[in-house]
This record gives C-alpha cells, sequence and structure tokens, in this order.
C-alpha cells in the first residue's frame, strides 16, 4: 500500500496537491513541513504548492469558523462546558485576535480557536482581516523551515558517503580485533 500511493503521486501529481490541500484542512504543521520539503526537492511546484496550502488552510479555517457557530446550537450542557473551558481566551480573542490567530497556529490549537471565534460570533471581517495575516506569518515560518531543513540535507548527503566508508571501516576494524583475540585467547589457553 506504502509503495503503491508513492508511485501515484510521483506519477500523478494533482493527487499530491490534493492530499496536500485536504491535510492544511485538517491537520497543517506536518503537512506544511512535508509539501515545501518535497517542493525544495523538486516532487512539487513550489508557487503552486504554496497556493494549494494558503488555499487549502483558509478554506479549513472558514470550516472551522462555522462549525464554531454550529456548536452555538449544540446540547445546552456541552456549550456551557466549552464557554467555561475557553473563557480566558474570549477577552483575547475579542481584544487581539491576530495576535490569538498566530499564537494558537503556533501552539496547535488553532482550529480550536477558530471554532471558538465562530462560537462568540466574531464578525466575519474582522475575523478574515486577522486570521489570513496570521496564516501568512505562519506559512512564512513554518515553511521555511521545511525549505531550509531540506537545503541542510542535501549538504548532509555529501557528508553521508564519509558516515557510510566511517561506519563501514569501524566494523572491519571492530572484526579484526575480535579474530585477533580469539587466536590470542586460543594461543594462552
Amino acid at each position: 500500500m506504502h509503495h503503491t500511493l508513492l508511485y501515484y503521486l510521483t506519477i500523478w501529481k494533482p493527487l499530491g496537491y490534493g492530499i496536500v490541500f485536504l491535510g492544511m484542512i485538517f491537520e497543517g504543521d506536518a503537512i506544511l513541513f512535508g509539501a515545501v520539503f518535497l517542493a525544495r526537492e523538486g516532487f512539487f511546484n513550489l508557487q503552486t504548492v504554496l497556493a494549494v496550502v494558503l488555499g487549502g488552510v483558509l478554506i479549513g479555517d472558514l470550516l472551522w469558523y462555522h462549525l464554531g457557530i454550529l456548536a452555538n446550537r449544540s446540547h445546552p450542557r456541552i456549550k456551557e462546558w466549552i464557554t467555561r473551558m475557553a473563557a480566558p481566551l474570549d477577552s483575547q480573542l475579542a481584544d487581539r485576535p491576530f495576535h490569538c490567530f498566530l499564537l494558537s497556529k503556533f501552539i496547535f490549537i488553532g482550529h480550536g480557536v477558530i471554532a471558538r471565534a465562530g462560537m462568540v460570533r466574531m464578525p466575519m471581517r474582522k475575523f478574515m482581516s486577522s486570521d489570513i495575516p496570521a496564516t501568512l506569518v505562519w506559512i512564512i515560518a513554518v515553511g521555511s523551515l521545511g525549505y531550509f531543513s531540506s537545503i541542510s540535507l542535501a549538504l548532509l548527503r555529501r557528508y553521508l558517503r564519509f558516515a557510510e566508508l566511517g561506519l563501514l571501516f569501524s566494523l572491519v576494524l571492530f572484526l579484526l580485533v575480535l579474530s585477533i583475540a580469539k587466536q590470542y585467547s586460543r594461543k594462552v589457553l
């Protein structure tokens, strides 16, 4: 299964872009890092993958926002429990939404904060004007990590051959010392 999926991804790249798009709706960091890493390695086109990532994140954020609106219609006890848990966040969300969205994207609670924005009925204009810049900063930060780690991996590949030779030399040396020790122990006994 694993190899079949990779085979189809290499032959039909739109499938890869589709997986990145869906992954950005539900996951985020790992998908973004991997997609930019693969773009740097030549598997994806960097501009295309960044457009797919941005579209996936923004559509995902809109879906999570509307999920928050739907959560207001949930069972009163569930709504009360969520409200009690998120109460400390509400003032930050109302006063500094950009900072709240940006920080939440980096500490892996972004979807919950966006859903909470929907629950408190943050106006769509305020939501989008805060979420889009926060998303762009997050994409640049995490995408840069993926891009530049790929560069360091390319440098590491050059030195990996020396490491392989060092390991081979160490293994041969170990086997040689072991053989000499066995012969010496036979003579002594």
